[in-house]
């Protein structure tokens, strides 16, 4: 095959080069040859033991300019986003370093046979990331004047996705896809031996058990006791109290419930929005008058009233939403913390 020029791009730097165009495709893997200072010389496409192997990440077919990485490239922009996000409660240094771990999962020579990187911890932590800044343009005061009393629901609906999210295995997908994926058939072959026999029940429990590893509710429930710490998680559940009384004319002593409720309470603010666009209205208290705003600190307020198996429930909340957007950041930074400390058990 005849040779032409292509236009090599290794950390933003070019390199011409006569190749073999036919050789390059998204996802190609290029031996590269350095020379005594370690800049590019040559390169090739076939293995040689004293090449670095680099993969085709994109193809300008206009100038034929071809960028190569030998490992996922974080745009520094999202890395100081990250930082930021979580910077009251994880260090810089930290935060990359748990960042560079994560890369070193992403597989450059999948990137473009699967979905490598949204089944990758960077994906869980941008998609996170992205919510929170969505948040935090959403209480500029033009915009949340405009969303009026949509701007709490909405707003709370954002930060509760996020628990699931980082509670969601990295690997996450859906249930057509956890069937097929053959990475995933010792999950199933677990379930086929246990029912080998009744072709009913083999079917009831392979969604039983992708909803008990993947489904939306155990992610969910997942951040709130195995990723948020254990004080934050009282304190989230100190924002909630929902009282009881029976219906009349047989209305008696309050009684509140447990910690159960609401986190059960939690979760179904979460799937009303999603699923039956149901919401609580809420303006953000910064529209209120500067002497309700002091007074509404740390008060209860009243969110929700319902009849519910023969009693009144009465749903009340405060701090909200900031302790929502608190206890997703220092969720996102215990998700890093973990995947540091995952890897120093592996070694």
């Amino acid at each position: 095959m005849a040779n032409f020029n292509v236009l090599f791009q290794i950390n933003h730097k070019n390199y011409p080069y006569r190749f073999d165009r036919t050789r390059l495709n998204l996802g190609a893997k290029i031996f590269v040859e350095l020379d005594n200072e370690d800049n590019p010389k040559d390169f090739y496409s076939d293995f040689r033991a004293s090449c670095i192997p680099y993969w085709v990440m994109w193809i300008t077919q206009s100038g034929w300019q071809v960028i190569l990485q030998n490992k996922y490239d974080l745009d520094t922009s999202l890395q100081s986003r990250i930082v930021k996000a979580v910077e009251t409660y994880l260090d810089q240094e930290t935060v990359v370093h748990g960042l560079s771990i994560v890369l070193e999962h992403i597989r450059p020579d999948h990137m473009f046979k699967n979905s490598e990187f949204d089944n990758s911890e960077l994906a869980v932590i941008y998609t996170v990331v992205e919510r929170l800044d969505l948040c935090s343009k959403l209480t500029d005061t033009a915009t949340a004047k405009q969303l009026w009393y949509h701007y709490r629901p909405l707003m709370v609906y954002l930060l509760l996705t996020c628990f699931d999210r980082l509670g969601q295995p990295a690997d996450w997908m859906d249930f057509g896809g956890w069937l097929r994926n053959g990475d995933k058939q010792h999950e199933r072959m677990q379930v086929i031996l246990e029912k080998a026999e009744n072709y009913d029940e083999i079917a009831t429990a392979f969604y039983d058990t992708y909803n008990k590893i993947y489904g939306v509710r155990n992610s969910f429930y997942r951040f709130l006791h195995q990723v948020l710490p254990q004080e934050l998680r009282e304190e989230l559940l100190g924002s909630i109290r929902i009282d009881i009384t029976d219906l009349p004319p047989n209305s008696g002593k309050i009684r509140t419930e447990n910690e159960n409720a609401k986190e059960k309470f939690l979760f179904q603010l979460r799937n009303d929005y999603t699923h039956k666009a149901q919401f609580i209205p809420g303006l953000t208290n910064d529209l209120w008058p500067e002497e309700a705003r002091a007074k509404a600190q740390d008060a209860w307020e009243v969110s929700q009233q319902f009849i519910e198996q023969s009693s009144w429930k009465c749903v009340y909340i405060r701090n909200w939403p900031e302790i929502l957007e608190k206890v997703v950041k220092v969720g996102l930074a215990m998700y890093i913390q973990k995947i540091i400390t995952s890897a120093q058990s592996r070694t």
